[in-house]
């Protein structure tokens, strides 16, 4: 018997298969090990990427609503700004200051500037003392606003500011205050108009 041979069970000689793989069977499976490399590679790499744009699509879009928020925000503000500068003027040009009950009805005549405050308005003395309101809220008259950071700015700049957040001791809820002086007539500052936000 010749080596590598042997005998079948009808006397048909079979070739042993040899030990190790032949290059046409080692090739192909070659060739299919690197193409599931490379498309697990390319599959990888493009989830990748895509989380990646996507991460910078989702930032880029969040700055972009943060901007406008930002906008529309700061346009509120400087339209309630000018809306209690232009106020003061009038109360100012008008020397209302000098009757309460005056300057109660005035800021009574203005409903378009006090639907822009939900807080609403008030007039206060140079002292910092509470003298009118619109709404009208009975406790607020003669409330004493002196210490508060707001007032003392007003005063002190001579021009409108707006507040930080405050923590108002009548409601629950946190306000954000817009004041401006009330120059009267002869040049003197008498007063300040307040606008607060809740």
């Amino acid at each position: 018997m010749q080596h590598g041979t042997q005998p079948g069970l009808l006397g048909r000689s079979r070739t042993l298969a040899p030990h190790h793989l032949s290059l046409a069977f080692k090739f192909p499976l070659f060739v299919q090990a690197l193409l599931l490399a490379v498309i697990w590679g390319l599959a990888l790499f493009t989830d990748f990427s895509l989380k990646h744009h996507l991460e910078r699509l989702l930032a880029a879009h969040q700055l972009a609503a943060v901007s406008v928020i930002e906008e529309s925000l700061d346009q509120e503000i400087r339209l309630r700004a000018q809306s209690i500068n232009e106020l003061a003027q009038a109360a100012g040009n008008r020397d209302l200051y000098s009757s309460p009950e005056q300057l109660n009805v005035f800021l009574q005549d203005h409903p378009a500037i006090t639907a822009l405050f939900n807080g609403g308005l008030l007039a206060l003395d140079a002292s910092g003392v509470v003298l009118a309101g619109a709404p009208a809220v009975p406790d607020r008259i003669s409330r004493n606003l002196a210490g508060r950071d707001d007032v003392t700015t007003v005063l002190a700049r001579g021009k409108p500011v707006v507040s930080t957040l405050l923590a108002d001791a009548s409601s629950a809820h946190p306000s954000v205050t817009i004041a401006a002086p009330v120059v009267a007539t002869s040049g003197r500052t008498v007063g300040i108009l307040m606008g607060i936000t809740n």
